[in-house]
């Protein structure tokens, strides 16, 4: 079954409406999941648990803590905590286990909440 997913970006710097915005993107997705859940430190990089989509359009992402992500499984950058990371009509494609993976805190015994959306094919 066909989802269809769209995304409307609002930004404005002291008060006034940045010029383009609202921005709005609509993507057609034939697989689509909801993420939420908690994962303790981890050193090793740990995929996102979104269903197997080897293509990914569509990833949102938010974080309580740090956490250092990498897409496609290149150089990694970091979410700080309250951050949100949308990406809609990207591609994500080294492979459903690369994808999207992050790392939460090595070390700190913190729990990490992530919360999101991926979609794709």
């Amino acid at each position: 079954m066909a989802h269809t997913l769209k995304v409307t970006v609002l930004a404005e710097l002291d008060g006034v409406m940045l010029a383009g915005f609202p921005m709005q993107r609509r993507i057609q997705a034939n697989e689509a999941q909801g993420l939420g859940y908690q994962q303790a430190d981890a050193a090793p990089y740990v995929v996102v648990p979104y269903a197997p989509i080897p293509n990914v359009s569509a990833l949102i992402l938010s974080t309580d803590t740090n956490m250092s992500v990498k897409l496609n499984n290149l150089t990694a950058w970091t979410l700080n905590a309250g951050g949100i990371f949308v990406m809609v009509d990207g591609v994500l494609n080294s492979g459903a286990l690369t994808n999207a993976t992050v790392q939460t805190n090595p070390g700190t015994g913190l729990v990490t909440t992530i919360n999101g959306f991926s979609a794709g094919t």
